[in-house]
């Protein structure tokens, strides 16, 4: 059974100072980690920015793999519902929380993708003898452990993002019996999402999976049995 870190845990357990972001320690991100579900939506808003953080024009760092254990762990917290109004998304418009977190997992999986491994080694560099980036390879069974939560999802851009997400996490060897499940999910996104970009990333994998192009199926369709 998969499972995905306890967020209380993780805070305690990692040396936050001894591990970089894009500006240098990292002992600076337990506060905004805990503001992103604080009572307080600005403050909620503020403490996004630890995202960009570790994960700066899609750089990985030392800090990023625990950083989005937290964002996992917390997935299910209510107050990642509400939306941010004043916080865009990659999508150029406000979304809720959990939504952003979403995007925010899926991003980090897309980054060290079979496709991107590939297209980087053309060009000389072996992203995973990084162990940054090993490190996020080896942590993708816990964030889709929680990120499946939300594949069936009533709320239509919770359920998008977390399908998109999964998506890209099921590149991980250990999660490849997952893919027959999430066949017909990512097709209902290739051709319902309103979102162009969104769309686009889901053809995409199922493209990466040797899928042929998505067709017209059932929006009725049952939750993938995660």
């Amino acid at each position: 059974m998969l499972s995905w870190a306890d967020p209380a845990v993780v805070l305690r357990d990692t040396h936050w100072a001894a591990l970089e972001h894009a500006r240098g320690r990292a002992d600076d991100v337990v506060t905004p980690l805990l503001h992103l579900t604080d009572d307080d939506p600005d403050a909620r808003t503020s403490a996004l920015e630890v995202l960009e953080l570790v994960n700066h024009q899609n750089s990985i760092y030392s800090t990023t793999v625990p950083v989005a254990l937290y964002v996992a762990g917390i997935l299910g917290d209510p107050r990642t519902l509400p939306v941010i109004s004043t916080y865009p998304t990659w999508r150029g418009e406000s979304g809720c929380l959990r939504v952003i977190l979403l995007d925010f997992l899926g991003g980090l999986a897309d980054g060290v993708c079979d496709e991107e491994l590939v297209a980087a080694a053309k060009h000389g560099y072996r992203l995973e003898d990084d162990p940054a980036v090993i490190a996020v390879l080896a942590a993708r069974p816990a964030m889709f452990a929680s990120v499946s939560r939300y594949l069936g999802d009533v709320d239509t851009q919770i359920r998008h993002s977390a399908v998109v997400a999964a998506g890209y996490l099921l590149d991980a060897p250990e999660l490849l019996d997952y893919r027959p499940a999430l066949l017909a999910p990512l097709r209902d996104v290739a051709v319902t999402s309103r979102d162009i970009s969104q769309r686009a990333r889901a053809e995409r994998i199922l493209l990466t999976w040797n899928e042929g192009p998505p067709v017209v199926i059932d929006s009725e369709m049952d939750a993938p049995p995660f």
